[in-house]
């Protein structure tokens, strides 16, 4: 007997659709309001052919479909779709014609679509567990079955690695820290190094370049959210996106991917950066602030800045705290501690040594102005990041 008001309290929470099949077809659909027909009926043909207790799969549009089979019956539940990204309405439209409905309807399958949470594959995994201990007292692990090769007598599908864990390699903390917190100049050194450790790309779609760009337009979705956190106007970066999403479309080799990949990082990096920099029309207060950024790593002082630009100190500070509001003491803090939050984040480096990279003159002085400027101590920003 199947729980179909669990099933009913179930979507209700994560507002994924679910649809209970039996042997004479559709037996509810707890999305009563949903896009008709629901496109994973279509993307699941294949896996409905093979006999996993979990399966899914991933679309070339980047939708992830599972299935769940009830045991010891006929019946089960298509789970999806789900996406880890806002859908194109490119991508809305080449879903509509594989499903065989008009293109006037383009505008209401993405309506839909886009209501749906965001789930990366990994929380979508987790979703079709759920479902299979709950229904079934079960513990299977989820067997993902390659898109374009559903329901070809594939007997056994093993692979290396799911490509969630290959995107979060490519995406490492400290790359996605870059952007948060506006490091552009970090990057072309990490990704010198990444990019190069990861050569092989495990197989998700029909192609190795339809692979690629699924990767890519993960990780530009990844990016984007982590330029909003980094203060970056949401509306400005859809519009970024989108223009990124329609460059990856028309790329045609690995190699453009992989400088398309490193572009888009650098841009929201950048963009971060600028959104963070001081607004001034003052080409001293300019000065004097990409002194400050380019020499985050070493002690400096009012005094020290005044030397390098061969400037009056006092006349700096004075004009520094005219023009801005607040004097070039705070002003280094304040830069200071963000790169600390980066590195607090993105590193297991001690905070003592963090306290000696940046310029402190004591590790207790670094606990007073990270507390003054964030309300907490270095060590409790540390901590929330895992109870996250």
């Amino acid at each position: 007997m199947v729980d179909r008001e669990m099933l009913r309290r179930y979507y209700e929470i994560v507002r994924i659709p679910i649809q209970l099949h039996d042997e004479t077809g559709l037996a509810e659909d707890f999305d009563t309001h949903g896009f008709k027909p629901n496109p994973a009926n279509h993307i699941v043909q294949g896996l409905l052919k093979m006999n996993y207790p979990i399966s899914y799969t991933v679309s070339d549009e980047l939708l992830e479909c599972g299935v769940v089979r009830i045991k010891n019956s006929n019946r089960f539940l298509v789970v999806g779709p789900s996406t880890n990204l806002e859908l194109t309405r490119s991508q809305a439209q080449n879903i509509i014609a594989g499903i065989g409905q008009p293109q006037s309807r383009v505008n209401e399958l993405m309506r839909w679509l886009n209501s749906i949470p965001n789930y990366d594959i990994s929380r979508f995994k987790g979703n079709l567990c759920f479902l299979d201990y709950a229904l079934n007292g079960q513990n299977h692990d989820p067997v993902q079955v390659p898109y374009e090769t559903q329901g070809k007598g594939i007997s056994s599908i093993e692979m290396d690695m799911d490509y969630e864990q290959h995107a979060n390699r490519l995406l490492e903390d400290d790359i996605i820290s870059c952007i948060e917190y506006g490091r552009p100049e970090e990057l072309d050194r990490a990704f010198t190094k990444l990019l190069s450790d990861n050569k092989n790309v495990p197989l998700i779609a029909s192609t190795a370049l339809r692979t690629y760009k699924s990767l890519i337009v993960m990780a530009i979705g990844i990016a984007s959210r982590a330029a909003v956190r980094g203060g970056l106007d949401y509306d400005r970066m859809n519009m970024i996106v989108e223009h990124y999403l329609q460059k990856v479309e028309v790329c045609e080799s690995q190699a453009q991917l992989s400088y398309l990949f490193r572009q888009v990082y650098i841009d929201f990096a950048q963009r971060v950066a600028l959104v963070n920099t001081i607004t001034s029309d003052s080409l001293v207060v300019k000065r004097i602030s990409k002194e400050i950024h380019s020499r985050l790593y070493e002690k400096l002082t009012p005094t020290v800045i005044a030397d390098r630009l061969n400037m009056n100190c006092s006349y700096l500070c004075r004009h520094f705290k005219q023009e801005t509001g607040k004097t070039i003491t705070e002003y280094i803090n304040e830069v200071k501690v963000k790169e600390c939050m980066r590195l607090l984040d993105s590193t297991e480096l001690p905070i003592v040594q963090i306290s000696a990279l940046l310029g402190f003159s004591s590790q207790n002085y670094l606990h007073t102005v990270f507390r003054k400027i964030t309300g907490m101590t270095p060590n409790d920003f540390r901590k929330r990041k895992s109870k996250v």
